[in-house]
């Protein structure tokens, strides 16, 4: 899993290259000018401790945006910058949606494997039924066409060859249920590369060893006649749900007045764009933030003459979130921002107030505004539970054999709502529709909770963006350096 000591070398003759375009950009101080050469000759334990970086980094799991790994990744560069002693340390929050599972799943003669989702596709995350996925179990091999023949794969569970190239639509194609890829040995992301999606097709793909695939399926590699009466069960609950992404910044201030004005930024990101949930180690991506810390302590030993903001990113795998945060933020108007902090204020002040209101209904006297207040909450919620019951009546009614009496008791209590929700107030209701306002008491105590704490979340973030704003306002942005570093290449690029 991780690299070998000539791919380590490869990052570190890229940072040796960095550091000397940094002495260009924010040159050391003149009192440490001497002997440039020198100073960038990397120390004794310099290698050692560079891999070591990439070790602690890629010792996570999975390191995925938004991930609770990430999230521990942030924590170590965090304590990395506070453990050198730079000044004007701080953290930059923002919302970001990951893609997340408890349970992945392949289910034979009553025994249970797990299996690793494959995220091939940015809009459906393949998420199965409660039920799984149940059908014959094929191996397609490279999934050629040919390797399909006289197969059933309509609606089947298809095993088929990670180095196999985009013939995952073939099997789609003839109607496969999902996806199996097998590998041999360690798997690099080059071979899930070409087998990424944009579309929304929703076809529900994972990886497995081909050594595990023989054990659970014996023969099924070599399509032995037994072979083809297998069967089995997939289950996934990997879904999309909503996370959250730190930047982590240090500021360096420069110690030539004349430059003190003219920023430099350095940026690398520190989690992992991924392509397998639960197994994103990114040990070569680790190079950028590994190259990043090493940058920090060159600067804290060696004081550039220009100020250099050095800023650790989140959001690699969500198109760079954390960087376009970061931009977005160092640009915008600080009336922007403070419009959008009170905004979100305000949403907080009335969240709480209306979940007292709610709380304290039916058991204090609640002035007018109070009543209204609670009346408007439960009854969004009850227009919530009408169109889940409208829903459930269509279709109760368009199946085959539709039951009567069921459909009759459903729409009675939709009617029942519709009724609730005609009331001019909430005071005189019924004794029917007081067990009706009980009911939905929780739902909507559960509502109000939520867009509070999304409001405070988003209150935070802005506050922090706040934060950075103020900080930077008074340079002028000289250039901005991004670290996308790779042992596979050494490769020097730059672009407007």
């Amino acid at each position: 899993m991780h690299r070998t000591s000539y791919d380590i070398e490869q990052c570190r003759l890229l940072l040796l290259v960095l550091t000397a375009c940094l002495t260009v950009l924010a040159a050391p101080s003149p009192v440490r000018a001497s002997g440039t050469a020198a100073q960038l000759k990397p120390d004794t334990g310099h290698r050692e401790r560079f891999s070591k970086t990439i070790r602690e980094l890629s010792a996570f799991r999975d390191r995925r945006t938004g991930t609770p790994d990430a999230d521990r990744s942030a924590d170590l560069i965090l304590s990395r910058f506070k453990a050198l002693g730079l000044p004007q340390i701080s953290v930059q929050s923002f919302p970001v949606p990951s893609r997340r599972h408890k349970n992945a799943v392949l289910e034979v003669n009553g025994n249970r494997y797990p299996v690793d989702p494959f995220l091939s596709n940015a809009i459906s995350p393949g998420t199965t039924p409660e039920t799984g996925i149940t059908g014959r179990v094929v191996f397609a091999g490279k999934g050629e066409p040919r390797d399909f023949n006289f197969k059933p794969v309509e609606g089947s569970l298809v095993l088929m060859d990670l180095d196999s190239g985009d013939n995952w639509i073939n099997a789609l194609s003839l109607g496969a249920g999902a996806l199996i890829y097998l590998y041999d040995g360690e798997a690099d992301k080059f071979s899930f590369q070409e087998k990424t999606e944009l579309t929304p097709v929703d076809f529900p793909r994972f990886i497995m060893s081909k050594e595990k695939a023989g054990q659970v399926f014996p023969g099924i590699l070599e399509n032995t006649g037994k072979s083809r009466s297998m069967r089995a069960t997939l289950k996934s609950d990997l879904k999309w749900i909503p996370a959250r992404g730190r930047n982590i910044y240090a500021l360096i201030r420069g110690t030539d007045p004349s430059l003190k004005d003219e920023l430099v930024i350095v940026e690398a990101f520190y989690d992992t764009a991924g392509f397998i949930a639960g197994r994103s180690p990114g040990a070569d991506q680790a190079c950028s933030a590994a190259t990043l810390l090493d940058l920090a302590e060159y600067l804290k030993k060696n004081p550039p003459v220009r100020p250099v903001l050095l800023a650790a990113t989140a959001g690699r795998g969500n198109s760079l979130a954390g960087m376009r945060e970061m931009i977005w933020t160092i640009q915008a108007k600080p009336r922007v921002i403070r419009k959008r902090a009170a905004g979100y204020q305000a949403v907080i002040k009335e969240s709480r107030r209306a979940i007292e209101s709610v709380r304290q209904f039916g058991k204090d006297t609640l002035s007018a505004d109070a009543l209204e207040q609670v009346k408007k909450n439960i009854l969004e919620s009850g227009r919530s539970r009408i169109e889940h019951l409208s829903n459930q009546l269509m279709k109760l009614r368009l199946a085959e054999a539709p039951d009567t009496r069921l459909i009759k008791t459903i729409a009675a209590r939709r009617m029942a709502f519709k009724r609730l929700e005609g009331k001019a107030g909430f005071n005189g209701l019924t004794p029917e529709e007081n067990n009706l306002v009980d009911e939905l008491i929780p739902e909507t105590l559960l509502r109000l909770e939520k867009r509070l704490a999304n409001a405070e979340a988003r209150s935070m973030e802005l506050t922090q963006a706040g934060s950075l704003n103020t900080l930077l306002k008074e340079y002028s942005i000289q250039t901005i350096v991004s670290l996308h570093l790779s042992s596979h290449g050494s490769g020097i690029g730059a672009f407007n």
